[in-house]
């Protein structure tokens, strides 16, 4: 449990005695025991105790929910204890049996009849800090660039700015944001380095899941001549695959539904290209290119992006191939 974990805990537990008067004791995971928790939670209802198995985060995103679901049927009985969680997030967890503790001192328990749902407890008023600038629509993208091959740090700003396709001004702004956040290593006078990759990953698909994704989408599609087999279709340069079908040229494990294609032309000359017509339910997905082309060859995401378009899907199926990807591609940002 890092620093910032540890600032969530204190919160949520000291709001759950002050306001709800609720006891409860913490008890830190033992490393090798207990690898899969950040500890255990001994909550006192009236003398009736219930000891949980509990998980620490900042913010709760819809992409994580199939990973806590499993954790916490292994880890019964579990409880999320988190900064801020979404009221729709709050509602999965209570469809699955999830107990959960937010910042605000917001308790829900459902455990061998013991029922405590407490809710509409406000975090209190603060100065908004200011947004993060790493986590911008151009700070995501030097993040991009970084995640996919980390020595690129130590790279000159120009240099930088022109890999990642963002104007050079962006680049001190990331630095000093990765700083802030924690996830920068002073190595010497000159070099540094990432560190807490598997932290500094999740923020950058949430990022890239509200921020930056949205803004690339160009429309979705269907064919105006349907063709048996997706991979009948041949992208023109410039233009490859992303989501389920790279999924399927890197893994050979999904049978794609969603098309998901990612683009360096015009929206209307690919659409000629490729015979598209204009169709809000339609299940070819085009989105802007944002990276820059470095092996013209390969028709397909980064497995970093491959890897994010599939985890928030939320389909089920999706995010058992991107742990896959992740396991065998992502080691390095993983230390897996």
């Amino acid at each position: 449990m890092d620093a910032k974990e540890e600032d969530v805990l204190r919160q949520a537990l000291d709001k759950l005695q002050l306001i709800n008067g609720v006891n409860a004791n913490w008890e830190p995971a033992i490393r090798q025991k207990d690898a899969e928790i950040d500890g255990r939670l001994l909550l006192d209802f009236q003398n009736v105790k219930i000891h949980f198995n509990a998980e620490i985060k900042h913010e709760v995103r819809h992409y994580q929910l199939e990973k806590l679901i499993a954790l916490a049927g292994k880890n019964e009985p579990f409880m999320l204890i988190a900064n801020r969680i979404f009221p729709d997030i709050k509602r999965q967890l209570r469809e699955h049996g999830i107990a959960y503790l937010d910042g605000a001192g917001n308790l829900y328990v459902n455990h061998k009849g013991q029922l405590a749902w407490i809710e509409g407890n406000k975090p209190p008023a603060g100065q908004k800090k200011p947004p993060n600038r790493a986590f911008t629509k151009a700070g995501l993208k030097v993040l991009f660039f970084f995640l996919n091959d980390p020595e690129r740090l130590n790279m000159t700003y120009r240099d930088i700015a022109d890999g990642a396709g963002v104007a050079l001004g962006n680049i001190n702004l990331v630095f000093a944001g990765l700083r802030d956040g924690g996830f920068l290593l002073q190595l010497d006078k000159k070099n540094v380095a990432l560190q807490n990759e598997e932290e500094l990953l999740e923020r950058w698909i949430a990022g890239y899941r509200e921020t930056l994704k949205p803004a690339l989408h160009l429309g979705n599609f269907r064919m105006i001549n349907n063709i048996a087999d997706w991979k009948e279709l041949r992208l023109p340069d410039g233009v490859i695959w992303g989501g389920e079908p790279a999924a399927n040229l890197l893994t050979r494990n999904l049978n794609p539904e969603i098309l998901t294609v990612y683009t360096q032309l015009p929206k209307n000359e690919l659409m000629k290209t490729l015979r598209l017509m204009p169709d809000a339910g339609g299940n070819i997905k085009i989105y802007q290119r944002f990276w820059a082309d470095t092996e013209p060859e390969v028709q397909m995401t980064p497995p970093l992006l491959t890897y994010a378009d599939l985890l928030i899907t939320g389909d089920s199926r999706c995010i058992e191939v991107a742990a896959t990807i992740k396991n065998e591609h992502l080691q390095y940002l993983t230390h897996q």
